[in-house]
């Protein structure tokens, strides 16, 4: 019963409906920020989305940094922020 209603109501068929995440819910973090890949499973797993986030955008100013020195002050003041 449940498959004719849905059909019904949709226009799709029951059994050949799948999700697809990306354009279901939107790209997943990794896929807005490759930067994450460095990362295992498990250290990003073990992240909230917010830290994952923070911690790609900080990758991302460190390697866009001109010089060593401010490659340093980036690191510093991201590890501040961990405490």
């Amino acid at each position: 019963m449940i498959p004719q209603i849905y059909e019904a109501l949709t226009g799709k068929p029951w059994m050949t409906t799948t999700l697809d995440v990306t354009t279901d819910v939107g790209p997943t973090i990794r896929a807005r920020y490759p930067e994450l890949f460095a990362l295992t499973d498990l250290e990003l797993m073990a992240m909230t989305p917010t830290e994952a986030i923070d911690y790609a955008e900080t990758m991302r100013e460190i390697n866009a940094a001109p010089t060593n020195e401010h490659r340093m002050a980036v690191i510093e003041a991201w590890a501040l922020t961990l405490r």
